[in-house]
């Protein structure tokens, strides 16, 4: 297999982007606490779901803000002192990592259903499955990259398998999580049926004991 090594350009745009654009979704991963923390609280469980997607349109309104519109350029020149011409080649990443939040979102919501459930062994194929799917994306790149799209840098490939790589995670808690809660759901249902059955059959053997019981007062008393 290919791994792609970026040049030091690159890594140089990433430790420019990189750090910028987190601070726009990176909170997002703090989120996995509220479940556990309040899963005592009825009603604040019950508000956790809309705050998810009150928080994600939120960073997602952010990313936008700084990818798509001159703020983020802006704040890269200005204040931070990036060199113009770094600074047009870090709009394509940031662009981006637009892709982040609902993928960072989802995955912060199925971790934190995962610790109040304690079901975390649902998530356990969900970092390798991130790491290979960077792998392909990488491999893909190399290989095929170059042919189909020519102007594709070495920090738009490192950027497009990260993104690749966060929405095969995210989607993967959410598919292992969603697949463990019904095998747990069948579980109960087939101990609740056996318990059930169990029940019954406990109550026509005593029946059957009370019987003779019955017969022979009914003896007595003739």
């Amino acid at each position: 297999m290919v791994v792609a090594v970026l040049p030091p350009p690159c890594h140089l745009l990433r430790a420019r982007a990189d750090p910028f654009i987190h601070v726009a979704y990176g909170w997002l991963n703090e989120l996995k606490n509220l479940g556990a923390a309040f899963k005592d609280d009825r009603s604040v469980s019950d508000a956790i779901k809309p705050f998810y997607l009150i928080a994600t349109s939120c960073s997602l309104g952010l990313m936008v803000l700084l990818g798509w519109l001159p703020v983020g350029a802006w704040i890269l020149t200005n204040i931070t002192g990036v060199d113009p011409a770094l600074v047009a080649r870090c709009i394509g990443p940031m662009r981006l990592f637009t892709l982040w939040p609902p993928a960072v979102a989802l995955r912060s919501y199925c971790q934190g259903m995962a610790l109040r459930e304690r079901r975390t062994e649902a998530l356990a194929p969900a970092g390798p499955l991130r790491v290979v799917a960077i792998a392909c994306t990488l491999q893909f790149f190399s290989t095929l990259g170059a042919a189909w799209f020519p102007d594709y840098r070495a920090s738009m490939v490192g950027t497009t398998a990260l993104c690749a790589g966060f929405w095969t995670e995210a989607l993967a808690c959410f598919f292992f999580l969603r697949c463990s809660g019904r095998k747990g759901k069948v579980a109960m249902g087939g101990g609740g049926s056996t318990g059930t059955m169990s029940a019954a059959g406990g109550k026509e053997d005593e029946q059957e004991e009370l019987l003779p019981l019955t017969a022979r007062g009914a003896d007595s008393k003739s």
